[in-house]
């Protein structure tokens, strides 16, 4: 346990929180001791059983996640990470070429209006990235609200 002053009131720095008087308890960076956009880092379990919490501000966070990077296995679990986003989202990046593609060759027209509404500027949604060509031209707002839906059936089916 650390003492010291802080705003006139003594302070106790006791594993990762910084406690003011008494009553008032903050968490603060392990890396500078800052206060500000803390985010936990990681945790550790005691011989008592209790867990200690270790936390980051966002700029020391940034600085260690590079510094990891940087490293052998950094760059091995950071291309694994590239290369399954990538697979997983072979798909969709086919499809919207595709369309794209057509548009700029004249195959494909877009449409001046969002099926659903009367605003004029549109995107394509597709329903199934299997059926590229098959797609529904949406505004922005429409297609949100699309997706917001969707994702709420996911949810609820899961």
């Amino acid at each position: 346990m650390v003492q010291l002053w802080y705003r006139n009131a003594t302070c106790h720095i006791i594993g990762g929180l910084f406690l003011i008087g008494e009553d008032m308890v903050s968490k603060y960076c392990q890396s500078c001791k800052g206060t500000d956009n803390l985010k936990a880092n990681s945790k550790q379990t005691l011989k008592d059983g209790t867990q200690k919490t270790y936390y980051l501000c966002r700029d020391c966070n940034t600085v260690l996640k590079r510094r990891y990077r940087k490293t052998q296995h950094g760059k091995a679990v950071t291309y694994g990470a590239i290369r399954r986003s990538q697979e997983r989202t072979r798909n969709k990046v086919r499809a919207r070429r595709m369309v794209m593609h057509h548009i700029q060759n004249g195959n494909i027209r877009k449409p001046d209006n969002c099926s659903r509404c009367p605003n004029e500027n549109v995107e394509a949604h597709h329903e199934d990235y299997s059926y590229a060509l098959d797609v529904i031209w949406l505004c922005r707002r429409c297609h949100a609200d699309l997706h917001a839906k969707v994702g709420k059936l996911h949810k609820t089916a899961i």
